[in-house]
């Protein structure tokens, strides 16, 4: 079995999308007075409910669950409401990223436009990094743009390496090693659970 698998063709009947921080914090017992340190960065996780429209669909979207491994196999994984509201014109390339890894540079776009990625797009990169949109993004007269994006980048992708903005996605994993496949009246099918970004 070779991972990352491709996410099945099923019906997502709904979808709760969380990013997920991980910042330690302690407070004084004399003063209340706080202090929040930030760790690694966050990551994405969805509660996905599905609802495939057939017997068939159901028996193959089990399949695949059951080809995951619990949490040991990896998935792609497309966040389906409203991926992309900008117009996207031209070859984005990635630049450098900067100090706080929540932005980068980057280069190939269509010269002096404006909205080419609007807050709420999402983009992904090669290495497998899957971030949401944070602020507008327009080019300047030679093509360049900086992309404001959360949650922060955790590894830098290579300088000139392509960023997807059509059909972004992440690469992802259950959190849980048991996974129901609920079957009532033996024609209705359905399944909860719950992914994390794997990295």
């Amino acid at each position: 079995m070779s991972y990352p698998l491709t996410f099945p063709s099923v019906g997502i009947v709904s979808i709760v999308p969380r990013l997920v921080h991980n910042n330690a914090d302690s407070t004084s017992p004399f003063t209340g007075q706080q202090q929040i340190i930030k760790q690694s960065p966050a990551y994405w996780s969805f509660d996905l409910k599905i609802a495939p429209d057939y017997a068939d669909d159901a028996v193959a979207f089990e399949v695949w669950l059951h080809s995951l491994q619990g949490t040991f196999g990896t998935f792609y994984f497309s966040y389906p409401v409203y991926p992309i509201q900008g117009t996207p014109l031209g070859t984005p390339l990635s630049g450098a990223l900067a100090g706080d890894r929540l932005s980068i540079a980057s280069t190939g776009w269509t010269a002096s436009k404006t909205g080419l990625l609007l807050p709420g797009d999402w983009i992904s990169f090669p290495n497998g990094e899957y971030k949401r949109v944070a602020q507008q993004v327009n080019s300047d007269g030679s093509g360049n743009a900086t992309i404001h994006f959360f949650p922060e980048m955790r590894v830098a992708p290579t300088v000139g390496t392509a960023i997807t903005t059509i059909g972004a996605k992440g690469i992802f994993r259950l959190t849980t090693e048991v996974i129901d496949m609920k079957i009532e009246a033996l024609v209705n099918f359905g399944a909860q659970f719950v992914i994390r970004e794997a990295f």
